[in-house]
């Protein structure tokens, strides 16, 4: 079975090496920038999610008794913010978005 996603490290090396690598795109520049782009996408995404688990431990690890005299955050849905968690997830792992 073949794999259709580009791994990061073909990434890399499509970015740094543009000479070796003519025949993938007839505007090489550009695809070479965006190489670069996505590179940099899937890392800060997978950056995001971090951040985002690292809430919601800190959040998690507030004793119940304490945590029950705030009030509850405005906007924030542990449902919503779990699930964007996981679509962001898969996407950076398999560079396809979810089916819903």
């Amino acid at each position: 079975m073949t794999n259709d996603r580009v791994t990061d490290k073909e990434l890399e090396m499509f970015a740094a090496e543009p000479q070796n690598n003519l025949v993938f795109a007839p505007n090489h520049a550009m695809a070479q920038m965006m190489a670069g782009e996505l590179l940099a996408l899937r890392r800060s995404g997978s950056e995001l999610v971090e951040v985002a688990m690292a809430g919601l431990e800190y959040i998690d690890a507030i004793p119940a008794d304490i945590a029950g005299a705030f009030d509850t955050m405005p906007g924030f849905d542990r449902d919503w913010a779990e699930e964007t968690i996981s679509d962001v997830k898969q996407l950076v792992l398999t560079g396809k978005p979810r089916e819903r």
